[in-house]
């Protein structure tokens, strides 16, 4: 799994910035991200239980979790020391949404190639800006697609410092890690329609022969990243969002 691999790398690389884990979940993988993992599987408030830990740490934090347990504790979140990277396995993308209100940048992942930028990007923000991240995974998704192997050179990367979002946009892709706010699908020229997905059927979406852009980054959302890949023939746009949940 990249988290596991991409995790498990950083804390091998004493540049890349000293960090705690703490998980919700139980793990899908043998292999262990750091001896100091907090797992909270039995605790009936885990985000109050980080929060009284992280008032006697000042590393960075690292959390895994679910929607539905990063909802539930909504009251919490804003009490979380600004250096807090929240790694969410999203089942709802309707919980994207419930919490867009929130000061944090906003990740979205569908392939394991976004999973590492996401993941690459959130470490140089915490360490650079100071600033929490959210970054949603869709596991089933992430799942199909195709692997992606960690670059010698991410260490190098991870040192980086970045001054806001868009320089660690601008140092990820300088150094061949390809990652923007959308991914774009062109569909035929003279559409009238373009869709923006904001759920799991980007692909499906894709073969409709409409410009289609999926959301990666939804805050801070720059409507801009939409508009600039529109040719003029487009007259509408339509949002869709779905869920993961059956």
């Amino acid at each position: 799994m990249v988290l596991e691999d991409f995790y498990s790398y950083v804390s091998a690389n004493a540049g890349a910035g000293e960090f705690v884990v703490y998980s919700t979940l139980e793990s899908k993988s043998q292999k262990t991200i750091k001896p100091s993992d907090h797992v909270l599987l039995n605790f009936s408030d885990p985000f109050q239980s980080i929060i009284e830990s992280q008032e006697s740490q000042e590393s960075a934090s690292i959390i895994f979790t679910n929607d539905q347990t990063v909802l539930k504790a909504l009251p919490h979140l804003q009490s979380l020391r600004n250096n807090t990277i929240i790694n969410i396995a999203l089942s709802n993308y309707q919980s994207v949404i419930a919490l867009k209100d929130l000061n944090f940048t906003t990740l979205i992942s569908s392939t394991k190639e976004d999973v590492l930028n996401a993941l690459t990007l959130s470490h140089i923000l915490v360490n650079s800006t100071n600033s929490p991240i959210l970054h949603f995974i869709n596991e089933s998704l992430v799942e199909q697609s195709p692997n992606v192997k960690i670059s010698k050179s991410l260490s190098k990367i991870l040192e980086t410092q970045a001054t806001d979002l868009v320089d660690g946009l601008n140092t990820l892709n300088s150094n061949g890690m390809k990652y923007n706010y959308v991914d774009f699908s062109k569909g035929s020229r003279n559409s009238k329609v373009a869709l923006v997905n904001v759920g799991s059927h980007y692909n499906d979406l894709k073969s409709s022969g409409l410009p289609t852009i999926n959301i990666k980054i939804f805050k801070p959302f720059e409507i801009s990243q939409i508009l600039g890949n529109l040719t003029g023939s487009v007259e509408a746009i339509a949002i869709l969002e779905d869920s993961n949940s059956k």
